[in-house]
């Protein structure tokens, strides 16, 4: 059976998403020095804030994205073709349509990402956090 110490260690690794050796995990307390533990446990932290980081560009990236997108259907909804009064207006009608579903998928995608920075910010350390608004 686990000691307390080690379902902890268990739990936080698996958040981390870190490795742990396994002789570490099924050691007693007596025969596992506190700082194994800790440097586990700090490793797992700084790996996360560095993953956290790698995740948080691409997410910028790709917000970087959806802005690019939103300005094109802007530029489609604004062009002279679909405000032309010589246009038959079902082509139009269908024209709009398109467009509308291309920005729903944006709002969707721009929700999400939106959630994501949300988690990003509330994962990361307490440290890391001071070390990135100071930037």
């Amino acid at each position: 059976m686990a000691t307390l110490r080690q379902e902890l260690l268990l739990k936080r690794t698996w958040l981390s998403n870190c490795p742990v050796q396994a002789h570490v995990l099924h050691s007693s307390h007596n025969h596992c020095p506190c700082f194994i533990l800790q440097s586990t446990i700090l490793y797992c932290e700084a790996k996360k804030d560095e993953n956290i980081l790698q995740y948080s560009r691409a997410l910028d990236d790709l917000i970087g994205t959806v802005r690019r997108d939103l300005v094109v259907i802007k530029n489609k909804v604004c062009s002279p073709a679909l405000l032309d009064a010589d246009n038959i207006p079902q082509v139009a009608t269908e024209k709009l349509k398109l467009l509308k579903e291309d920005l729903d998928n944006l709002s969707t995608k721009a929700r999400n990402y939106a959630t994501y920075q949300e988690r990003f910010g509330s994962s990361m350390s307490s440290s890391l956090q001071k070390k990135t608004l100071t930037e």
